[in-house]
């Protein structure tokens, strides 16, 4: 072959090698990024209400209502700090988590609205639901 054959043959084979070398990193990059572990497939999901909303209480009615709040999420039985979650204004969550026993804290006021710490064992390949009522103080 001569020299223009190769540069032509060349040219017409970089942007397949470059194509290649693109889609793998496309392909690794995420992985390396996450030091090689994946998002668990498995967490903690809820909802969050507050209530009493109302000092009278009618027959049938519900004295209670979605809330947002701060949880924070401590591992069993060491309780270190290994994430915090906030409900959105519908009182819904989810938070992926590593399989295990955790403590649910959630963040209280002071001295109101109040609610109490849950402990939440965890399955592989399931999220474990929760509800977490904050008392508001209404009487």
């Amino acid at each position: 072959m001569s020299e223009t054959t190769q540069t032509r043959s060349f040219r017409l084979r970089a942007p397949i090698i470059i194509g290649v070398m693109l889609v793998s990193l496309v392909v690794l990059l995420p992985g390396l990024a996450c030091g090689g572990s994946a998002i668990p497939d498995s967490g903690i999901e809820g909802f969050v209400t507050i209530g009493p909303i109302s000092p009278v209480v009618t027959p049938g009615s519900v004295d209670n209502e979605p809330y947002s709040a701060l949880l924070r999420i401590k591992n069993l039985p060491g309780e270190d700090l290994v994430a915090t979650v906030q409900s959105d204004e519908e009182g819904l969550f989810r938070v992926a988590l590593e399989p295990g026993r955790y403590l649910v804290e959630p963040e209280n006021g002071n001295p109101l609205p109040i609610a109490e710490s849950q402990e939440v064992t965890i399955s592989p390949g399931r999220y474990t639901h929760i509800d977490v009522a904050y008392d508001s103080g209404i009487r």
